[in-house]
């Protein structure tokens, strides 16, 4: 084995990611959809964290702009609140790529969800605050909700 060839590796630090106020403001005001369960107020936070250290450079922790911030804590909610959703999401905004809300058409129904889930997803949808685009579902969008897909689906550990 040739060592030199090992010698420039240097050890990876991952450090801790800082929310940020539009991150917390974000989070606050979609509290109402989050189901009331710690554990999964806890999985949100833990994958929106995942998902920035995956896809912001480090040492850039703001590198950002607040609304996009805040449009990521809304579509993660979003990818992991009605996930099952998700995929037409995606088909939707590559056949409607100009869409200004681009969760719009899910109120319309027809989704499957009981009614009660559907007039929650429906008030979600109709949510003033940040509305999503179709132009906002980019590759760190979509890279974001098959995180948020891929983790949701992972069994909890101690699962048999």
């Amino acid at each position: 084995y040739d060592l030199t060839l090992v010698s420039d590796l240097r050890p990876v630090k991952v450090e801790d990611v800082a929310d940020t106020a539009e991150e917390l403001r974000a989070f606050e005001h979609y509290r109402g959809f989050l189901e009331d369960n710690p554990r999964e107020i806890k999985r949100v936070i833990n994958v929106h964290r995942l998902v920035k250290i995956l896809l912001q450079p480090p040492g850039e922790p703001e590198v950002w702009a607040p609304e996009r911030q805040r449009k990521l804590v809304k579509w993660l909610i979003f990818c992991l609140r009605w996930g099952k959703l998700v995929d037409d999401v995606l088909r939707r905004v590559e056949s409607h790529p100009e869409e200004p809300n681009c969760l719009a058409f899910l109120a319309a129904g027809a989704n499957g969800l009981e009614e009660a889930a559907h007039q929650l997803l429906e008030r979600f949808v109709k949510d003033p605050f940040d509305p999503l685009s179709a132009a906002d579902i980019d590759a760190d969008f979509r890279t974001a909700a098959f995180l948020s897909q891929w983790i949701s689906d992972a069994p909890d550990v101690g699962e048999g």
